[in-house]
């Protein structure tokens, strides 16, 4: 038996409390949300809430860097540029935001 979460428990608590900090119009939080879900359901060879804790990180509130994400070859790549970019506060991003 398969259960699906509810869409508001898809991604972690810390990532939707950052999601309303960044993004005060909703519709741009919503489509933002969308994309970090879609992130979240796909299968990696990372931790799926350290990438888009990653991804949130690195758009910083701007709705039109999601796009730079989109296509994801290697999230290794983005977990060491969020890391980079953050001197090392998130320990890889495994710690909330």
């Amino acid at each position: 038996m398969c259960f699906l979460k509810k869409e508001s428990e898809i991604l972690p608590k810390d990532v939707l409390k950052r999601l309303k900090k960044d993004f005060e119009d909703i519709d741009e939080m919503n489509k933002i949300k969308r994309e970090l879900e879609v992130i979240f359901q796909r299968q990696w060879n990372v931790g799926s809430a350290q990438l888009v804790r990653s991804v949130l990180y690195l758009i910083q509130g701007d709705v039109i860097k999601v796009n730079d994400y989109k296509t994801i070859l290697d999230p290794r790549d983005i977990i060491s540029e969020a890391e980079h970019k953050s001197n090392g506060k998130y320990n890889y991003f495994n710690d909330k935001i």
